[in-house]
């Protein structure tokens, strides 16, 4: 009878070591239930598509930005924006993104058309799991020798 109950035993306890493996959420030990860590999110997890409404000094601009990772806290990211202000003038941007699970730290330069403007920006992004996106950034003009300040909000998908 010892036997039996202690194979019992035995085959249980496998069963739910296998059952956290595929769940990789909980594990059953002697009735407890203990949480498994999980990984956290990096960012090849990210959503890396992003449009957003953004503000340039008073000046609203629409944009379209996209995030290429290539290490797990830090990518590329490129930018496009299109604001009716000066005559509707494009924005071209690029830099570096970096940063953990929702936080990020965007050190960017670009150029906007039209006023033939070059730009250094470094910026704070908040991405959230649903698709949120806030940005702030204090820029500096290189052809105007201005300092200025943007900020946005948008959505991630």
């Amino acid at each position: 009878m010892l036997v039996l109950v202690v194979l019992s035993f035995q085959a249980y306890s496998q069963y739910s070591d296998f059952h956290a493996q595929i769940t990789n959420n909980h594990a059953l030990h002697l009735g407890a239930t203990q949480v498994l860590e999980n990984e956290p999110p990096t960012l090849f997890d990210a959503r890396k598509n992003s449009v957003s409404l953004d503000f340039i000094l008073i000046f609203p601009a629409a944009g379209y930005s996209r995030i290429i990772p290539f290490h797990n806290k830090a990518g590329v990211i490129a930018s496009v924006s299109l604001t009716p202000s000066w005559g509707f003038t494009a924005e071209l941007s690029g830099g570096f993104i970096f940063g953990k699970h929702r936080h990020f730290i965007e050190p960017s330069a670009g150029y906007l058309f039209k006023v033939a403007n070059s730009f250094v920006k470094l910026g704070y992004r908040f991405q959230g799991d649903k698709g949120l996106v806030l940005k702030v950034a204090p820029g500096w003009s290189l052809s105007g020798n201005l300092l200025y300040f943007t900020s946005g909000i948008g959505y991630a998908f």
